[in-house]
Parts: C-alpha cells; structure tokens; sequence
C-alpha cells in the first residue's frame, strides 16, 4: 500500500512540481525540499500542490470592507477563505486519488499557520472555485497525520510591531494554539533556519540588513536576532519537533 500522500501548501505562485517560483526561497526551505526529494521516492508517495498564482493574494482586499480590518480583529472569513477553499479541495483530491485517509501536509511561509487553521475547521468557499458563498467546515485534522511548517510566522506580532494579517495570526492562536492537535494524533514538525542574522547598523543592501527589518515587523525586534532572513526562529517555532536548519 502507498504511504499517504503529501501536500505542499505555498504562499509564493507555484508551478505543478514542488513550491518553485520567480522568488528567492530560503535556504532551510530549499534544503527540506531536498530532503523532501528523497522522500517522495523512498516512501512511494503521491505529492500534489495546492495551487497558488500571484494574483491571488489581491483576495485578501475582501477583508477592506469588514470593519474587523480596521480594528485589526480579521478571522480567516474573508481574506483567506480562498485560500483554505484551495486546501480543502486539494486535500479532498489526495485522499480521493490515492485512496488513503489521511495526508501530509507541509506548508511554506503563510501556508503553515494557514494549515493550522484549516486543521480546525473554518470557513472555505461554498460552491467549487474562490467565488461560492462562504461555509463552515468541521475539523480537518482526523484527515492529516502530519503539518510540516516551513519557515511559518506562526507567533503574531507584538502590540509595537505592525500585524500585516490584520488580527488574523492572533485568532489563529487563540483558537489552537501551539501543536493543537499533536493529543490528536497529528505530527508537528516546524523547520526554521538561522542563515541570517538581523544587524540593524549594516549597510542598506546587505542582507543582514533587510533581515534585521523583516524579523522587527515579525517579532518586534531585529538586531542580532536569528533566522532564514525573512522570519525569526522564535516565530517559526510551535510546541512540536523543531528542526533549526544549520548555516
């Protein structure tokens, strides 16, 4: 019998292979893909990929006209509802064209802690495609025996930082919070990578540079902190197995 299939959940356009794009990928996730090469074809598992183009992300501007934008109190309905909606249907096909019950998932930057939430069950699209009215679905994670989370802000924002999802990490965490359903049966596995170290006093270019900007608009603090230049380790990390990849 094959091994369940695995998922890959992006937040950059992809094409249908792995999670590959015009962007710069870390390098802890371009190392984990390489393993996750090797996996594939040691455990004889179907791989499939939730699709994601570019111009997707402009859905996210449906939250502009809810008033839980402008006080920062955003739940996944409506900005990601699409977004889940791709998760739920590619999950559905896995499990349907493979002909097993439950799946891998490994999500990449937003898609981790997106897949959190789709682990507990929110809104997605009622008909097929982004369009249809939105609709509660139950619990996802009997269907999932692992999330594997590459490179995921998963801790929001401090007060003093801005949070770009608006509210909506917050009330992630507050719901399922850390490894929510590791009691479940559900594997966490959070891979992070401490490349880059933030240095506030660099030259504007360099990359410690713009690490040391992008890790303060994540945790609130930027200097010598570690991680993959984009996302600090102590964001990236849940209570689960955690695997800081190595420069």
């Amino acid at each position: 019998m094959a091994s369940s299939p695995i998922i890959s959940i992006p937040s950059h356009p992809n094409k249908p292979a792995w999670c590959t794009s015009e962007f710069t990928v870390p390098k802890s996730t371009q190392m984990f893909f390489g393993r996750c090469d090797r996996v594939v074809s040691e455990w004889h598992s179907a791989f499939y990929a939730s699709k994601l183009e570019r111009k997707d992300w402009f859905k996210i501007a449906q939250a502009l006209l809810t008033p839980a934008f402008w006080t920062s109190n955003c739940t996944t309905n409506p900005a990601y509802t699409w977004y889940i909606g791709r998760i739920e249907e590619t999950v559905e096909r896995a499990k349907m064209e493979s002909q097993c019950e439950k799946v891998h998932l490994v999500g990449h930057s937003a898609g981790g802690w997106l897949a959190r939430a789709y682990l507990g069950g929110v809104a997605c699209p009622a008909t097929q495609g982004d369009r249809g009215a939105a609709k509660l679905v139950g619990p996802r994670h009997c269907d999932v025996r692992s999330l594997v989370s590459l490179g995921s802000p998963h801790l929001s924002p401090p007060a003093s930082a801005p949070d770009m999802t608006r509210g909506t990490l917050r009330w992630v965490n507050e719901k399922w919070p850390g490894a929510h359903f590791m009691e479940e049966g559900v594997k966490y596995v959070c891979v992070t990578g401490r490349t880059v170290k933030g240095d506030a006093n660099a030259e504007k270019g360099t990359l410690s540079r713009y690490a040391s900007v992008s890790y303060s608009q994540v945790c609130g603090e930027g200097d010598t902190v570690e991680g993959d230049a984009v996302v600090p380790n102590s964001s990236a990390i849940l209570q689960a197995n955690c695997a800081p990849l190595s420069k």
